[in-house]
């Protein structure tokens, strides 16, 4: 109908104006931070969301400048070799993994094997996140190894419910069992389909 048209069009419009509005805010370090002209340097955790998110929209059929996502993946690239000390580098860079390896595997083996052997370093969300670097990189074993490590997280609530409950220390990221659940759940769906808890 002209007025499911009219919405469809709204719709659009807010989206194209949502990505010039995230595109503003990228940093000169080619990353993201909480508000524009922050004076820090780019979170990489977010600033993965951000890039997955934008790469997203343009799988969608929105136009987003190329240059602009070559500059955020050089720079989450860039932080995939920064030797952080800080307890959560390793969930953060199997994060930063998979969304990088969404677009463009390539090169990225050496850095999957890493986190891969750190994992027990990492949050449950972290190793779904892993789970699905490994596979997008061509390294199913490792994949399969911490898939099937994931699954002994999983707690069923009823024959229809299940849910994953998140350690304690990774607030910064926004943590919560409810997104951690989500992520594990994407992981099930990319690599068990036909897992029973899903």
């Amino acid at each position: 109908t002209k007025e499911t048209g009219q919405k469809a069009d709204e719709a659009k419009k807010h989206v194209e104006e949502a990505i010039k509005k995230i595109i503003g805010m990228q940093q000169a370090d080619g990353g993201w931070n909480y508000w524009p002209g922050a004076d820090r340097e780019s979170l990489p955790y977010l600033s993965a969301y951000v890039y997955w998110g934008l790469i997203q929209m343009q799988d969608a059929g929105f136009s987003v400048d190329q240059t602009f996502l070559d500059r955020a993946y050089a720079s989450l690239r860039s932080r995939l070799q920064t030797g952080s000390e800080y307890h959560w580098r390793y969930t953060e860079k199997a994060q930063v993994l998979f969304m990088l390896s969404e677009e463009n595997p390539a090169d990225l083996g050496s850095y999957a094997e890493t986190v891969f052997e750190h994992r027990d370093e990492v949050s449950v969300y972290g190793n779904a996140y892993l789970a699905m670097a490994l596979e997008n990189v061509g390294q199913q074993e490792k994949a399969d190894i911490v898939l099937r490590e994931l699954k002994r997280s999983i707690v069923p609530l009823s024959p229809t419910m299940s849910y994953v409950t998140e350690e304690f220390g990774y607030e910064a990221f926004l943590s919560s069992n409810l997104r951690s659940t989500a992520v594990v759940l994407l992981s099930l769906l990319k690599l068990d389909p036909e897992h029973p808890q899903i």
